[in-house]
Formats: structure tokens, sequence, C-alpha cells
């Protein structure tokens, strides 16, 4: 049986295009490595979602999420600490 990750980080996105690639990137980056990330897409009208599972798809860590119905970014959030697995939870935002 796998041990949970150290930390989630949840990465909460709506219409991010120009910006999740780096987001992710960032927390990709970090020092602490035995990590989760977890971006959740809130129903994105642009390449959000397709810049998201490509990353997913390059990184095992990432758990792309996605919306059904558009939430808000505390809706965002919430769905992603809930899928949280890690001993620490990091938002960012």
């Amino acid at each position: 049986m796998e041990l949970p990750p150290t930390a989630s980080i949840v990465i909460p996105a709506y219409n991010a295009a120009n910006f999740v690639h780096e987001a992710i990137r960032s927390a990709q980056e970090q020092t602490l490595k035995d990590v989760e990330i977890i971006v959740v897409d809130d129903c994105s009208t642009d390449a959000t979602w397709d810049i998201v599972q490509a990353a997913a798809a390059r990184d095992p860590r990432i758990l792309p999420l996605r919306r059904t119905r558009r939430g808000g970014p505390s809706a965002a959030c919430n769905d992603g600490f809930d899928r949280a697995s890690g001993r620490w939870i990091a938002l960012l935002d």
C-alpha cells in the first residue's frame, strides 16, 4: 500500500489558461517533492482544462478535477480539500 503524500497543494482555476501552467510549475518546483497537486477547474470556457490535463499526463503527482457546475473559488477550493490526501494542505490561488 502506498503512503499518502506529505502535502496536498490545491489550485482552483477558472478561465486561467494564461497562467495555470505557471501555477502548476510553481507547485512542482517546491523543495518538498512528496506532494499531490490538485487542480480544480471551475467550468472554465477557455483552454484551462486542456492545459491541466496535459500537465497531469506528464506528472503523476497532478490530480485534475473538473466541476460540472460553476461554483466560484470557494466551491473549487472545497472540492480540492475534499480530495486531498496529504497530511498538510496548501492553497495556491
